[in-house]
This record gives C-alpha cells, structure tokens and sequence, in this order.
C-alpha cells in the first residue's frame, strides 16, 4: 500500500483518515466525486493547458504503476526530456508529478494547480506575519519535492508551482472552448481540441513559480511539530510516519485515532451506519460518546460556530454544555446565537418571528418588490479575450415581481448563452430594462448581487462598448443599487440599495429546522412548513406559464407538495425535470452539491460552461440553458414565498 499525493493530502487534514482510506468498510462521501470537483475547479482545464505550454512530452499512461514505473525509468534514459504525469518510487511513497522536466543534470518538479497567484514572485506566499499563504498547495509540492530528492540524488531538483496568474489577460477569444469534456469509454475527459498548439493559446496565463526557498522555510518550520495531530514530528517526520502506518495496515494493525477536534466538523467518513463510519468510530473511541450523543445538538451547528476552538478544548462538544454566558455579549452576532441556543436546548419546536421589527422593516418598503438573484461565474481559464484568470463573469438573472395587492408574476430574466460573445454587457442592459418599469424596492438574498453590482460598475468604467451618456447612464443606475464601500470614485448611497432577505432572516426569523444556517435552502423549506397561507396558496396549480401567478418556464408546477408525514416536501429536491433537461455528465455535477440545484455554487458555473464547448450538440445546449432558467427562477420565486409568508406572519 503506497503513500500516494492523494493518500498524503487525507493524511494531512486528519492521520486517522489514512486508515479509513486504507480500509473498504468505511464509505468516504468524497469518493468518485474528484472528477467533478476538478471539473467544477478547472483543475481538469489547466492540466491540459500546461502540457502545450510544455510541448512534445511524453505521457505516462501504463495500465498499473509498474507500467508506469517503466515508462518513467525508460523516458529518463533521454538527457532532455519532458514527461507528463511521470510515476516516481521511494520505499513505499509512490507520486505522479504532473509535469517533470530534465534538462541534463537539472530536474525541475512542476505542480500544477487552478489556483490564483501574481507573477512568479515566491514571496506572495509569506503572509505578513511570517506565516505561509497557501500551506496546502505547498505541502502537495513539498512532498514530491522530497521524493524526488531521494530518487534523483546526483541531480539538481527545482520545485515549481503552476498557476493561474491574474496579472495576465487572455489575448484570445475561445481558449476556454479549446478543452472540452468528453467520454472516453467509461470515463469522463478533458480533450484538447485537434490542432491546437501553444500558438493558439496566445499569450501564457499560467505561471511556475520556483518555489524552492519557501519549501526549505516549509520543511523547518514549527507549525507541524506543534500541531498536536502530528505528535511533535517534522514534516519530513509526518512523511515516514504516514509511509509506516499504511504498512502496518497491510497487516492488520489497529488504526492511530488522532484526538478529535474541530475538522471532525466536516469529516467526509461520516455514515448513517455506524460500523462504517469512521466519524462514528472516532468519538465512541476517542470522545466516549454513547449511540445518543450523535443526535444531540453539537456546538458547531451555533450559526457562526462562535468559540468553537474555546468550546472543544474544554471537552464541550454539545450545544446543551453552553449557554448564552459562553458568547461574545457585544458581538453583532449575539442575539441570534443566543436564540438558537437558548430555544435549542429548552427544545422549542416553534418557530421565532421578530413581529414588530418585520413589520416595521415591510411598512417601509417602496412597491412593487423586485426581488433579484445573480448567477456569474470566475473561470480560471478565460472565455473571452481580454479578461483575466477568475475575472468575475455575470451570466443570468431572475426576477421576480410581488405586488402589494398580493399579485405574482416572473416578470423577467435574462441568459446569456456566450458562445464566444461575452454577455457581461447585454445583462447590465437587461437588468436596467428589468428594474427601470418600476420604482420599487429591490432584494438580493446575501451579498452575492452586491458584490457583483460593485464589479459591473467597475466594467464599465474600464472597457464599455456603449457610447460614454450611456454608460454613464447604466453607471449611475447601477450605483442605485449599492453602496460605493471602498471603490474610488465614491457615490452616494442610492435609495433603491438592494436589501439583503438573508439579513432580514437573521434579524426577524428562526426555525428549529434551520438549526445554525440562514441560506435559502434552509428558510425555504422551514418557512413552507411554517405558513399556512403558503401551503393553502401554493398547494394548487395557479403557477405557470398561462396561470394566475406567471412563469416563464414552468407550464404548470404545484409548489406545495407533501410526503408521508404531512411535512411539505423541499422544493429544490421535489423539482421533477433535472434528470429530464441535464445531460448525464450534469446530473453528476448536480450531485456533487448538497441541494438538488443547478444554481448552487459551482454547479450553476460548470453548467454555464459546458455551453461553451463548440462540439456540444445543439439540443444538449438548449436542455443546459432551460434548466438554468428554471433553476434560477426557482431561487427567486422562493425569495417570494418567504416575503409572502412574513406579510401574512406581521397581519397575524
């Protein structure tokens, strides 16, 4: 069993990871899922990329790592050569860098990773503090760095990080399109286009930065020594001791349980069956935690997780072992936190609504309201020319109208579908279509279409096609909208600022079932639950395309649904067309996020992006783009629902 870059990352976040990894009792809820998340990152992208930055290597594709180890060992017969993905062995560590190049007596170890950097300086990596920036991507190049120390030892070794530099702009106008995702058999693939050269590229977005020095500060420094996971070891210690504890496993010997602590949080070997999860494992064996402890509340659910570190060095791992005494009493956060706890641990089933600061808030509103949401994308590889790797990219909007007489109608929406035209531009435009018919208040939920408003600004000052009054003109509209923070030149607040629901939830609303999160996912189907004036409403066929409250893309769609119990079922897991409108390489993408939704997070941005690829069938690109907007209407529809319920909540 080989210590491999993937095992040694697990190994980092938490060693008793690296028994669970070693075993096939325990279910890893990450696992299959790298493809995707590549994808979603662009990681996929970049690592064809950098191979035509680096011409004429050789790849390493044997079938096992033996083959592997042949096709290596043979290439570096060559006194020049460059070699992708070359398999290297030391004892029982086993790597695949990703681009290894010799040159005579000198081998440079270059790793490549879809993050962002500035320039090739290696200082961006010192924080100022003196602590590392980016320890994670250092560690993965550190430890090929060793590796290949030990293989190569009468050569010189240079370690390389390969990145995205966002000092750099894409002089060409498809070279995100140029890498496609295909199936090749039974797998997915990114395939460059046939023909494509580093010509076609234009000028090199990526950059490999010598990362030498920063390693040998690494590799002494006492992060790792102090760090209580890895028992006082070096970092070159962690590497032995990880290559040891794999080799013990081969013969059956007991797992090393490290002491539980906050990244037990997020523990991906968590599963509904106990004797195949490792989570479950760790706290019976390590915390003493009986069967009933895993239901009780624990302190990481306190929205914000104030004091976690606090908390669990004093062994308290539960939100009945504190109390609102244990918060920050002057923190903006404290009364919200202190309402979970508090009605957590009395086990009050019902819901909190601030009724007189609600309605206060909605009294002051400017009718219609216009309720909005964004989805952009920040690509690391550039659709159009002339933008950087992660410049921000607004694609689609929804919007909604709720009228005071209590009408509904999706009033408007755009989608862009690129292809080579950025549609930046167009959705500034449509956008002041949208909310120049009215004079009503405007909402955003969380500060996603805020910070947006703020770049589109930005773009416009710096490369409008429109004429200046018109820009200008869209300026001073946008600028309406939001407020100038840190930007130069500075405006005045607008009295049309879009107000943010997710604040309004935090300040006037709590669900148990919402328990520490405030997302829309979460108030959605809280609020469904908790409004009978919703589920009355919704319960029926009157949304749709010809119906009483319109749609534009759903014919005819019954919000209000319920399951077995009488609970009404989420509406992002009840909507029944995404296995109907999304190819099979997207519905695996959907199911990598948590919610049933191809607006959420990286998956509405992959989605986007898969529209790009020229060779995709023009069915295909119409099913991606019908999803999106149904997608997307969705979130702005449930902004209504919850604006809906909270009227009828201040009437009561």
């Amino acid at each position: 069993m080989y210590l491999t870059k993937s095992r040694f990352k697990i190994g980092m976040s938490c060693p008793t990871k690296l028994y669970y990894e070693s075993s096939d009792q325990y279910k890893n809820n990450d696992a299959g899922n790298e493809f995707m998340k590549a994808l979603a990152k662009g990681g996929l992208q970049v690592g064809e990329m950098v191979k035509l930055y680096y011409p004429g290597g050789i790849e390493i594709n044997g079938k096992n790592k033996e083959e592997q180890l042949v096709q290596t060992n043979s290439a570096l017969l060559q006194e020049n050569v460059i070699i992708y993905e070359a398999a290297i062995q030391v004892g029982h560590k086993f790597i695949r860098v990703d681009v290894l190049e010799k040159i005579g007596n000198t081998i440079k170890v270059i790793e490549v990773k879809s993050a962002s950097c500035s320039g090739n300086d290696e200082s961006q990596f010192m924080g100022s503090t003196g602590s590392l920036k980016k320890r994670e991507y250092l560690e993965d190049i550190a430890f090929q760095y060793l590796v290949c120390l030990d293989f190569f030892k009468d050569y010189k070794v240079l370690p390389y990080l390969m990145m995205a530099d966002k000092t750099i702009k894409s002089s060409v106008n498809d070279l995100y399109q140029k890498f496609v995702i295909k199936k090749v058999g039974d797998r997915d693939k990114c395939i460059v286009v046939d023909g494509t050269t580093s010509e076609d590229l234009g000028d090199q977005i990526l950059t490999a930065i010598n990362v030498k020095k920063t390693l040998e500060f690494l590799l002494n420094d006492d992060y790792y020594s102090e760090h209580s996971d890895f028992e006082g070891r070096s970092f070159k210690g962690i590497i032995d001791w990880f290559e040891d504890l794999l080799l013990g496993y081969e013969k059956n010997k007991p797992p090393h349980l490290s002491d539980p602590f906050k990244k037990c949080r997020d523990c991906e070997y968590k599963s509904d069956s106990i004797d195949n999860s490792g989570f479950h494992q760790c706290m019976i064996k390590k915390n003493n935690w009986g069967i009933a402890d895993f239901d009780r509340p624990k302190v990481w659910e306190v929205w914000g997780s104030p004091r976690l570190n606090k908390f669990l060095t004093e062994d308290r791992w539960f939100m009945d072992e504190i109390d609102s005494s244990d918060l920050n009493l002057d923190g903006a956060r404290f009364a919200r936190q202190s309402l979970q706890i508090e009605n957590t641990n009395s086990k009050n089933i019902k819901p909190y609504v601030d009724v007189v600061g609600l309605k206060a808030e909605i009294d002051d509103f400017d009718w219609p309201l216009n309720l909005i949401d964004f989805e952009t994308t920040a690509p690391v590889i550039p659709f159009f020319k002339g933008c950087t790797p992660y410049q921000g990219l607004p694609f689609q909007f929804s919007h909604h109208l709720l009228y005071k007489d209590g009408r509904v109608e999706h009033k408007s929406e755009f989608l862009g579908m690129g292809q080579g035209t950025n549609p930046s531009f167009r959705f500034i435009e449509e956008l002041y279509k949208s909310l120049s018919k009215n004079d009503g208040s405007v909402f955003m939920y969380s500060h996603h279409e805020n910070t947006y408003l703020k770049y589109m600004i930005q773009l416009l000052r710096d490369e409008s096609p429109f004429d200046k009054k018109y820009t200008e003109t869209l300026v001073k509209f946008l600028q309406t909208l939001t407020s100038p923070g840190d930007m130069i030149p500075t405006w005045e607040e607008g009295r049309r600022k879009m107000i943010d629901m997710a604040d309004m939830v935090r300040s006037y609303y709590w669900h148990p079932d919402m328990k520490g999160s405030n997302s829309i996912k979460k108030v959605l189907p809280a609020i469904m639950n908790d409004s009978q004036f919703i589920k009355d409403k919704y319960s029926k066929a009157i949304y749709g395309i010809n119906n009483e409250v319109k749609s534009k893309n759903f014919p005819s769609h019954i919000w209000v649904e319920f399951d077995d119990s009488g609970r009404v079922i989420d509406p992002y897991e009840s909507l029944d067309t995404l296995d109907q409108l999304l190819p099979m390489s997207m519905q695996k993408m959907e199911r990598l996020y948590s919610s049933n939704k191809v607006g959420d997070g990286g998956a509405a941005m992959t989605a986007w992006a898969f529209m790009q690829f020229a060779e995709m069938h023009e069915e295909e690109r119409s099913n991606i783009a019908q999803a999106l907007k149904r997608y997307c209407e969705l979130d702005t529809m449930a902004m209504v629902m919850i604006m809906e319920a909270w009227r009828e909540m201040i009437k009561e």
